[in-house]
């Protein structure tokens, strides 16, 4: 088998225990707003045609979190997510880091949509 296999998963599975912030904490794009372990959060993540891995450009507290696209991007995967930040540890290395959980997906835009930037 030659090259990269093909796999399709949801956006909610996609992100389920993706680490976001650092030290147990991150920051709200939005107002600045330090957001911890168990706070809801709102994510704003994209993927271009040509990569092959996604970004989360902008993560918002529960008062700055969007629950759509405001300007879908031709050539890009745009997906908004609601979430809950949670704290994934490993015993065998002794860390921990903030990850999302109960991720749910508020908007999908596939790289069809949109205008150019």
């Amino acid at each position: 088998m030659s090259g990269i296999a093909t796999v399709t998963a949801t956006p909610d599975q996609l992100f389920e225990g993706y680490t976001v912030g650092s030290g147990g904490k991150a920051a709200c794009t939005g107002c600045q707003r330090t957001v911890r372990d168990g706070d809801p959060v709102g994510i704003y993540a994209h993927q271009t045609s040509d990569a092959a891995r996604w970004d989360i450009a902008r993560l918002f507290c529960v008062d700055c979190r969007e629950t759509a696209i405001q300007h879908p991007t031709t050539g890009a995967t745009e997906v908004v997510l609601h979430a809950r930040l949670g704290v994934t540890s490993d015993a065998a290395t002794q860390s921990a880091r903030l990850t999302l959980r109960d991720i749910e997906t508020m908007q999908l835009s596939p790289p069809e949509d949109g205008g150019e930037l």
